[in-house]
């Protein structure tokens, strides 16, 4: 099936204590560059967590050995005067190498400035910060990539297009949750970073936030791209499907899977060359009251049915929030919290699909 067979590992990249002040990391995003170094980036929040009101710190850890092992911490945005930076959200273009990183400076969960640093060596140094904001016009004030990771979209009919998911909201949390104007949109850009345009804002009617994109195939085998979002009023992520690189997109429906936690989830999509020619992974608490139990869900078909998974071992998960990259041929990687420690998990296929591939369609247990 792939020639690394089974494998399962845990690296521990933060922990609540190990640095002065820092009581919660969230919004996790990850990236694997075209030359296998892989980043992890959070938000290291201060105070008492919160969404605001307290300093959000951009911490960085890089590997260059497939996420065995990951360089010191690097404070790669530092907050002060409780500036709130949040979401960083990465993605590379992997004809220049460039990788971008998105990111938001959170005014009292008001209002936001959006902002993108670039790195030309792996992450070893990185930009100024250029802002974006003026990208989406003057609809909301309230703007957030990601979180996770952007692509880069390379077809036949699209030479090259980045793609970074960003959600809105028109109003503050004041207002109750479902007058707030959720919606999303995709950044892109065909010039290599050089510039950005915002797609028409969609998810209006299931109140889409914190939205995930990936690239997959069609039941005729076409291209397309799927957008996961948070609903806050159900208990199951929706999504959309745009056939046209992200400029139009269907109507958001409710997934196909067992209901959870409806926080946010981190998608992978990948081939194989085999069986998972077009294999799409979510990572989420599998928890439908409480953020805990992480589980990735597997499907073979591009996300139209997911048909295993496989669960972590159990514990509190808080925030519940993860990401996936796909470290090389048949091995997965994973950010996600177990008990205030934020873990880095190598996975290789073979052990999340065990069962799978001996016909059991089993849920596969540590």
């Amino acid at each position: 099936m792939n020639r690394y067979g089974w494998e399962y590992t845990e690296t521990d990249l933060w922990r609540v204590g190990e640095y002065p002040g820092i009581s919660l990391y969230h919004v996790f995003g990850l990236l694997t560059t075209k030359r296998h170094t892989t980043l992890a980036f959070c938000e290291a929040r201060e105070g008492n967590g919160g969404d605001a009101g307290c300093m959000h710190h951009l911490f960085m850890r890089r590997s260059t050995d497939g996420g065995r092992t990951f360089e010191e911490n690097t404070v790669l945005v530092k907050a002060a005067e409780n500036t709130c930076f949040g979401n960083p959200t990465p993605v590379q273009d992997t004809d220049t190498g460039r990788i971008f990183l998105f990111y938001a400076d959170n005014t009292e969960n008001r209002r936001t400035d959006v902002y993108v640093m670039t790195s030309d060596d792996e992450g070893v140094s990185w930009s100024d910060p250029k802002r974006v904001t003026d990208c989406f016009g003057d609809a909301q004030p309230f703007h957030l990539p990601g979180p996770g990771h952007g692509i880069y979209l390379k077809t036949d009919s699209i030479p090259g297009r980045l793609l970074m998911p960003v959600w809105h909201r028109s109003h503050g949390v004041d207002v109750p949750a479902l007058q707030r104007g959720y919606c999303t949109s995709v950044l892109t850009s065909d010039d290599h970073g050089e510039t950005w345009k915002n797609s028409a804002c969609v998810g209006y009617s299931a109140y889409l936030s914190e939205t995930r994109i990936a690239q997959v195939k069609d039941a005729d085998g076409k291209d397309a791209l799927e957008l996961q979002g948070r609903n806050i009023d159900m208990p199951v992520r929706c999504h959309m499907r745009s056939t046209d690189g992200g400029m139009t997109w269907t109507e958001p429906v409710p997934m196909n899977v067992e209901k959870a936690n409806v926080c946010d989830a981190g998608i992978l999509s990948f081939s194989d060359g085999g069986k998972m020619k077009n294999a799409l992974l979510v990572s989420r608490v599998s928890s439908l009251e409480k953020r805990r139990d992480m589980e990735i869900l597997i499907s073979l078909d591009g996300g139209a049915h997911y048909e295993m998974k496989f669960h972590l071992p159990p514990g509190d998960a808080i925030p519940g929030y993860s990401d996936l990259t796909l470290l090389e041929e048949g091995v997965a990687g994973l950010l996600h919290v177990r008990s205030d420690h934020v873990l880095f998990s190598r996975i290789s296929l073979e052990t999340l699909t065990n069962g799978w591939y001996s016909g059991t369609r089993r849920s596969v247990w540590l």
